[in-house]
């Protein structure tokens, strides 16, 4: 894996500062829909059909353990399947880079969350303790290329030993990635903060104004398109347009109207400056795009010359990449025998 540890992967279960506009984005998760579209949307799997849905609730502060309220005490909820409870626990990072031990920071968060759980909802004789989901929504611009499972960050041992190490995986949502085409047209809340997460100027204004993507919101749910605006005006908007006025909507129609009129301007602005809405974008997620193409294509270059002519899945995985896998991949190419070596590492 191309992340080098560092002192502040190690503490494990240390949490970044919140910055100011980190609360308008973890509130979207205080929302019953919200919880409820992401289990429904984005799990696959066969025990989903256990859950019921009318008993999702939010868990009030006394379950999250001491020195974790920032991280979890809006984002911890419990739903009942046939079999029992499970509490679904949401970590919203808002890193621009994946941390090497992001699981064994989950993995710390689901034992205290365990701990404090004993101490406030003691279990009945014969009782085990809840199956907990664990899901991490990641916002970098890098590839997330770090381990999913606590096991994968232990060193290989026989296996006799291996049955006594520790083991839990994390569900990923990868914000920027996530293919949300297939949500198109569907009323799923987390896919609409997705697609508009993943677009660009335009196609923000698009999806207001042309696919109508929050009007099912504000028919359904007011308080969740309340927050929703909140976020569109003091975070996604202004990362799109830092020198552009954004206003704080107080309803549909506000942001529609700006959308009709100011994001014009906006357009016109950025033309007049030289600069497209993809570059823009690309300034907002802190990487010029101009120059990472050019990093990307001189990569490709260089395994054609050693590999030959690299396929489709390769050559898209390096025009999608950030600059510092491109990086990394660069050197790797110099001693790697094996295309597969420059991706992983190995054959140093």
């Amino acid at each position: 894996m191309p992340q080098e540890s560092s002192p502040e992967d190690a503490a494990a279960t240390s949490s970044p500062p919140a910055r100011p506009h980190d609360r308008s984005r973890r509130l979207l998760f205080t929302h019953r829909r919200m919880v409820e579209d992401l289990l429904r949307g984005f799990i696959d799997a066969p025990w989903k059909e256990e859950l019921d849905f009318d008993t999702l609730e939010k868990l009030s502060t006394d379950f999250v353990a001491d020195g974790l309220e920032e991280r979890l005490a809006d984002v911890v909820w419990e739903i009942r399947r046939k079999s029992g409870l499970v509490y679904v626990l949401i970590l919203i990072e808002f890193q621009s880079t994946a941390r090497k031990y992001m699981a064994l920071r989950m993995i710390t968060y689901v034992l205290l969350f365990y701990q404090r759980l004993l101490k406030v909802r003691p279990l009945q004789p014969g009782e085990k303790l809840p199956a907990v989901l664990p899901i991490l929504f990641y916002n970098g611009e890098e590839e997330y290329q770090v381990a999913l499972d606590m096991a994968d960050l232990i060193a290989e041992v026989p296996p006799e030993l291996a049955r006594y190490q520790p083991s839990m995986r994390y569900f990923l949502i990868d914000e920027l990635r996530w293919p949300c085409s297939v949500f198109a047209g569907v009323r799923n809340a987390v896919a609409t903060f997705l697609r508009l997460q993943q677009s660009d100027p335009r196609q923000i204004r698009e999806l207001v104004l042309d696919e109508l993507a929050l009007d099912w919101i504000e028919e359904e749910n007011e308080p969740l398109l309340h927050d929703l605006l909140e976020w569109l005006s003091l975070v996604l908007l202004p990362q799109r347009a830092p020198d552009a006025p954004v206003p704080k909507f107080k309803s549909l129609n506000e942001l529609k109207g700006y959308m009709e009129k100011d994001m014009e301007t906006w357009s016109d602005m950025l033309r007049a400056e030289g600069r497209t809405e993809g570059q823009l974008l690309g300034e907002a997620r802190g990487r010029d795009f101009g120059r990472t193409e050019g990093q990307a294509a001189v990569i490709l270059s260089l395994i054609e010359e050693k590999f030959g002519p690299a396929d489709d899945a390769v050559a898209s995985r390096v025009r999608r990449a950030g600059s510092g896998d491109l990086l990394v991949w660069a050197k790797r190419i110099l001693t790697a025998r094996r295309l597969e070596d420059v991706f992983n590492g190995a054959g140093h």
